[in-house]
């Protein structure tokens, strides 16, 4: 996890990933991480609503087993390697440009 993270930049103060197998489609993958039936304890669960967790990455592939396999990994902090810039729509300290109406 961590070599995969050093890719993109360094991390800061804490990192976590979820793996999920055979599933596709971004919201079928969350809602069976959500739900882990089956699985014992809820450390999919606990990654997703993580509030420490700011910045996140996702990458799904072939699997020879499962057919796919998704890999998350998240971060509190992250700043970039100058490879890869972070874009407001990655960064959640960046302003949106929105205004709120008065």
């Amino acid at each position: 996890m961590q070599t995969r993270i050093a890719k993109y930049g360094q991390f800061i103060s804490t990192i976590g990933e979820n793996i999920a197998y055979g599933t596709t489609g971004g919201r079928a993958i969350v809602l069976a991480l959500i739900i882990d039936d089956g699985v014992p304890n809820r450390g999919h669960r606990s990654n997703i609503f993580n509030p420490s967790f700011l910045f996140l990455g996702a990458y799904t592939g072939p699997h020879t087993t499962y057919t796919s396999e998704t890999v998350i990994d998240y971060a509190g902090g992250l700043t970039s390697n100058g490879q890869h810039a972070l874009t407001p729509a990655t960064d959640p300290n960046a302003s949106s440009g929105s205004t709120t109406p008065a």
